[in-house]
């Protein structure tokens, strides 16, 4: 069976159409279900809880695709950056926004000019034999 790596993205929530975009087409095999979330959560136990599936998905795709512009702010993407790291996955780092990064150094990390240059990389890695499992997040419904 001939399986895409499946990949990880981290970045601000503003480029999640571009993800399913993605996704949807076949370009890339992106297991981030926060891209399918229509508002952030409300409630201690939905952050919680959205924060244990990103930390979760990032240790187990295969890869994990870094997306940072100019002008924005990152504080999660770059948490899930490090679960990539941690747990020995490749990282595909787009930086267009100028900040430096100590971590892009690191060996495991491909520095990519352009978001097309990250995809081709992404799509020439070879998947893990099996695909890991995940959970996925669904906000908690508050009692009536």
């Amino acid at each position: 069976m001939n399986r895409k790596p499946t990949v990880y993205t981290a970045s601000k929530t503003c480029h999640s159409a571009r993800w399913r975009e993605l996704r949807d087409h076949g370009d890339l095999n992106i297991i981030s279900s926060w891209i399918d979330l229509d508002d952030e959560p409300t409630t201690e136990n939905d952050w919680a809880t959205l924060w244990s599936c990103c930390a979760n998905e990032a240790t187990l795709a295969d890869c994990c695709l870094v997306y940072l512009l100019p002008g924005e702010c990152h504080k999660g993407s770059l948490v899930e950056f490090g679960c990539a790291l941690a747990s020995n996955h490749p990282v595909f780092l787009v930086n267009l926004s100028g900040i430096h990064l100590d971590a892009a150094h690191h060996p495991l990390v491909t520095q990519c000019r352009s978001l097309e240059q990250a995809i081709k990389a992404i799509n020439r890695l070879e998947p893990a034999d099996e695909p890991s499992l995940r959970f996925t997040w669904a906000p908690s419904v508050a009692a009536a």
